[in-house]
């Protein structure tokens, strides 16, 4: 019973607290007087109802006490007495009571909506709570996985370690014995065999064995390791590729694995810089070069030491180049020599069946008969006595010009006619060389000095050059490293004339001592970043794409960066470097600026540069002369592209300037 009770008692616990609370209000009603004014007390049980029972019972509870106190009104009516009619008291009463309806209703409404949102909210807070553990949970899983792959991480780095190292110790393993550039393209798997024109240089020791036999075996490998450190950047800084070692020997390859256009031209920059360097350091023993331009078959070779390599006539010719060249000398194939006769002095190397030291008295002979004959054009004894003095020094082919030209004159002549016959058939005997291995003669022809431009008559007045001549050779320049950078397009001697051209406009233009130095170390350096852009674009005729001459363009800045690697450090000449690209009418680059934006200087080297440009060989045409040059020069200045008075000046310099030589700072 007592459980019953108690289960009853919990289970209508909001029930029996409203009947308390009305009964409560009830009692209070009887023993008060003043009933009208305490009505408002039953908006209590009613609003404990609506809080409690809700909207409905809350309304019940309103009708109820409104039935409770009309009937008491009925019973009692004086108690409801305001000195009105009995229908005012009716009005209150029922007023009040519709009152208490309303509120019993609207507040229980109220209640159970904000009963209906306190459960939403504690349904959504229970939702909240399962998905907060869930993601507990998940973070703890997660914390979990994040350990064990930060373990693995730290596991996988140090396995990269170790492969970085091994890595490291194989590059240099394979480094060592193959060309750097080679390996990277054996790894990506890029090397082909093809058949292609390439250059081959041979390097070698002449009398190193007889010299090896005289000390210890340390002695000899510490000093052949001396001439290979000095001759591998030559090979290096003219983008060739270092072949083997051959004992006291070096075989190298221009235009393999990389393809360049002008390979001939860096095969015979390294020959040349090699000689150079050997005289410099004055090594215990004398080198010679053999250097052949021809097709040949490029490749790896070899089953499981494999080599890459070039192999065919081109590579033989070479060797047997090298083989018979004399001390401090370089000997070229003919095609090698034809390709780069522009740029340096080439000599025909006769027949080795006779010593090949000149006969002075014969050659003073041939000067003083090559007067006559300018003199004298229509005499054919003078022009038969020529040819015969030059096929006397083994000359066939100067003399089969004088022997024409004498047979021209007199026909009737068995002597001419003889002599023409005879050095028709002896000139492959005199002028080409027999060479072990091959079955025809070759010409062959001896490296000598690199032309100086500023001498081209063509493009520069005798006074010119007597005074500005020698500027380049007496500057302290990186001249090695700036001749690497030309001979990717076959630019030799650009920077040396635009320095020169650019010095003598300042000065003629009576600009301070101070600019005339910008511009000529300007000059020198401002076209270096034409290293980084693709040489088949230098080297290329036609028209650029967009694209391409964006790539282009970007030589300027590329050209301040590796000057200040060079350690030019001056902003002056930075600015010069920087503008020298730019156009008075605005169109030139890199940002387009007009007329005083641009640096007097950099508009000086502007107009220098556009003069080499115009008369230097590109591999796509020949030099223009010196006057359609200038004419060139002063429509592109109609224009707006140069500064008109700048080339006005230039074309007087051009005409006689003065001869005194100028010396550099």
């Amino acid at each position: 019973m007592p459980d019953r009770l108690g289960r009853f008692l919990r289970a209508h616990v909001e029930e029996l607290f409203v009947a308390s609370v009305l009964g409560v209000t009830l009692l209070l009603f009887l023993l008060i007087p003043y009933k009208l004014a305490f009505l408002n007390f039953f908006y209590l049980p009613v609003f404990v109802a609506g809080f409690f029972l809700g909207a409905r019972k809350s309304i019940l509870g309103s009708v109820l006490c409104l039935l409770l106190v009309g009937l008491y009104a009925a019973w009692r009516p004086a108690d409801f007495s305001t000195g009105g009619t009995w229908m005012d008291t009716f009005f209150n009463i029922t007023s009040w009571g519709g009152f208490l309806i309303l509120a019993g209703g609207i507040f229980g409404l109220i209640q159970e909506k904000l009963h209906r949102e306190y459960g939403r909210i504690q349904r959504l807070n229970e939702t909240l709570a399962q998905e907060h553990e869930a993601l507990e949970a998940t973070n703890r899983d997660l914390s979990q996985v994040s350990e064990q792959r930060r373990r693995d991480a730290e596991q996988l780095r140090q396995k990269n370690v170790v492969i970085e190292g091994l890595k490291k110790k194989l590059e240099s393993t394979l480094y060592s014995t193959i060309d750097p550039t080679v390996a990277r393209m054996m790894l990506e798997g890029r090397l082909q065999q093809d058949k292609r024109e390439v250059s081959v240089l041979f390097v070698d020791l002449k009398e190193f064995t007889t010299y090896a036999s005289q000390f210890p075996a340390e002695t000899i490998t510490g000093k052949l390791n001396e001439f290979y450190s000095g001759m591998e950047p030559v090979v290096e800084r003219f983008y060739g590729h270092l072949d083997k070692y051959m004992g006291d020997a070096m075989m190298c390859e221009f235009g393999v694995p990389i393809h360049h256009d002008q390979h001939v031209l860096q095969a015979t920059l390294t020959a040349y810089f090699m000689l150079k360097a050997a005289e410099r350091k004055k090594y215990p023993w004398a080198i010679r070069v053999g250097l052949a331009t021809g097709t040949g078959i490029v490749g790896l070779v070899g089953a499981r030491r494999r080599n890459y390599t070039v192999i065919g006539e081109v590579s033989n010719l070479a060797n047997r180049l090298e083989s018979l060249a004399g001390e401090g000398e370089a000997y070229l194939d003919e095609t090698a020599a034809q390709y780069v006769e522009k740029f340096f002095d080439v000599e025909q190397v006769r027949s080795f069946s006779v010593r090949r030291q000149s006969d002075e008295r014969t050659r003073q002979q041939i000067a003083e008969l090559e007067y006559e004959v300018t003199q004298n054009p229509r005499d054919p004894d003078l022009h038969f006595d020529a040819g015969r003095l030059y096929f006397s020094l083994r000359e066939a082919s100067e003399a089969l010009k004088f022997f024409e030209k004498a047979l021209s004159l007199d026909p009737s002549r068995p002597e001419f006619k003889l002599a023409y016959a005879d050095a028709s058939l002896k000139r492959d005997e005199f002028e080409k060389i027999e060479i072990r291995g091959f079955s025809r003669r070759v010409r062959v022809f001896r490296l000598g000095e690199l032309k100086n431009p500023l001498q081209d008559r063509a493009r520069f007045p005798k006074s010119f050059s007597a005074r500005y001549g020698t500027l380049w050779q007496r500057a302290n320049l990186p001249h090695e490293l700036i001749l690497s950078h030309e001979s990717i397009d076959g630019s030799l001697g650009h920077s040396q004339v635009v320095a020169a051209l650019s010095y003598a406009l300042a000065e003629r233009m009576n600009l301070p001592r101070e600019i005339q130095q910008q511009v000529f170390w300007a000059g020198c350096l401002q076209d270096l970043g034409k290293s980084t852009v693709p040489h088949h674009l230098l080297n290329r005729g036609g028209p650029l794409s967009p694209e391409e001459f964006k790539e282009v363009e970007g030589h300027v800045e590329r050209s301040v960066s590796l000057a200040k690697q060079m350690g030019c450090d001056k902003p002056s000449v930075l600015k010069i470097i920087e503008n020298h690209h730019e156009s008075s009418n605005g169109r030139g680059y890199p940002n387009g600026k007009v007329g005083d934006e641009i640096p007097i200087g950099a508009q000086i080297t502007a107009v220098a540069d556009g003069y080499s440009a115009l008369t230097r060989w590109r591999p796509y045409r020949p030099p223009w002369d010196r006057k359609a040059a200038l004419d060139a020069l002063h429509s592109a200045a109609a224009s707006g592209r140069y500064d008109a008075n700048i080339v006005q000046m230039l074309g007087k310099i051009l005409e006689q300037p003065p001869s005194v030589q100028v010396q550099p700072t």
